[in-house]
């Protein structure tokens, strides 16, 4: 049984599918668990793989003091006694070996059911150091059979607040490859394309993209950004405001949400600025499978993906001219981007395949059940 958020479908929530789709096709059965709170999209993805699936009220408990967080917290503690009844009747009607959690939220509010013969963490994000994570981490170790980290980043985030190294095992997260099989098949274009792709918030980046975007426009006639992905209408806002203060509104094309299979048809260098550590970024995954080096920050999970000076080039976070200075690199000898290119995608091949990643998450599972000791960290 997979427990997960599923507000709307991105990052956490396009792992969880691949990890149902993929499970599915094996005889582990499964089950999903998901928040009322949510758009429409993870649940019509679950009816389309004929996954099983109930909802509830799962939403957070937060220490934050602002209007927003507070008013969800009070909903949640409202709601908290009709919870409790409808996930012990959920465990008692699918009777579940193993329970993933893929949420450090929902296992607070689920605490009094959390077994540590049978429940464990798929942890998604980079946790900040902080004492109220070590109180709460520690705690949730002697509550949970194991802690499933996406990279050896999170890991390090994990045992930095108190997880014990035993208690951990790294899994990559794996997708499946939609590069056509017989080669692409891409328009004649007289520009060269970088394009940043994801959620547009801060913490992505988008900013010193723009700022690293008016180096390059100065210096190169030809190209051009593509901004791809949806967010914060505020930030949007802002960021559409520098764009025009310096010139650039021409040369900048918002493309809004793709499908996966077409985001990258027309991108010659990829952008993952991200301005915070992030676990193990989807995009850059995606863009090393269509032979795109990419341009990233050396925080996070990225350098478990890109292999600096031969699948991509990284920098400093939050240096626009470094960003620059390394896609201009790119962005001017087309030989070394194809290079780059050819050796990102047979990397990715090897070390993010849906199958692999399939493969190892089943052989956890199974011993799991099996009682057998799982071991710790290891790729």
């Amino acid at each position: 049984m997979v427990v997960c958020g599923a507000a709307y479908v991105s990052g956490k929530e396009v792992m969880t599918l691949e990890l149902l789709r993929g499970l599915k096709q094996t005889l582990i059965e499964t089950h999903a668990i998901t928040s009322v709170w949510n758009n429409g999209d993870f649940i019509r993805a679950l009816d389309e793989m004929g996954v099983g699936h109930t909802q509830m009220a799962l939403g957070f408990i937060s220490a934050t003091l602002r209007w927003s967080p507070m008013k969800m917290t009070a909903d949640q503690i409202l709601r908290w006694p009709l919870l409790l009844r409808r996930y012990r009747r959920a465990l008692k009607y699918v009777a579940p070996d193993v329970v993933v959690h893929t949420n450090w939220h929902h296992l607070i509010v689920l605490l009094p059911f959390l077994r540590p013969d049978r429940d464990m963490f798929w942890v998604h994000e980079c946790i900040q150091k902080a004492p109220r994570f070590a109180q709460l981490f520690r705690m949730l170790s002697g509550r949970l059979k194991v802690f499933v980290a996406v990279s050896h980043a999170v890991a390090d985030s994990l045992m930095a607040n108190g997880v014990p190294k035993s208690q951990i095992v790294v899994i990559h997260n794996g997708i499946r490859d939609t590069y056509p099989a017989n080669g692409e098949v891409r328009a004649r274009q007289d520009s060269v394309v970088v394009g940043i792709v994801g959620q547009i918030i801060r913490t992505k980046g988008h900013e010193d993209a723009v700022a690293a975007f008016a180096h390059l426009a100065q210096e190169i006639d030809n190209v051009t950004l593509h901004i791809i992905g949806s967010g914060d209408a505020d930030f949007i806002a802002g960021i559409k405001n520098a764009i025009e203060s310096r010139k650039l509104t021409d040369r900048v094309a918002w493309l809004g949400y793709l499908k996966r299979e077409e985001i990258f048809k027309n991108v010659d260098v990829c952008l993952v600025p991200s301005r915070t550590p992030e676990a193990l970024p989807t995009v850059a995954i995606e863009a090393a499978l269509w032979k795109r080096p990419v341009v990233a920050t050396s925080c996070g999970g990225l350098p478990e993906i890109i292999e600096d000076g031969r699948s991509g080039l990284l920098c400093a976070a939050g240096d626009p001219e470094s960003i620059a200075i390394a896609t201009r690199k790119l962005l001017l000898d087309e030989e070394l981007r194809k290079c780059m290119g050819e050796f990102a995608r047979s990397s990715a091949i090897e070390k993010f395949s849906a199958q692999r990643f399939i493969l190892k998450f089943e052989s956890l599972l199974t011993d799991a059940v099996a009682g057998r000791k799982i071991a710790a960290i290891a790729s």
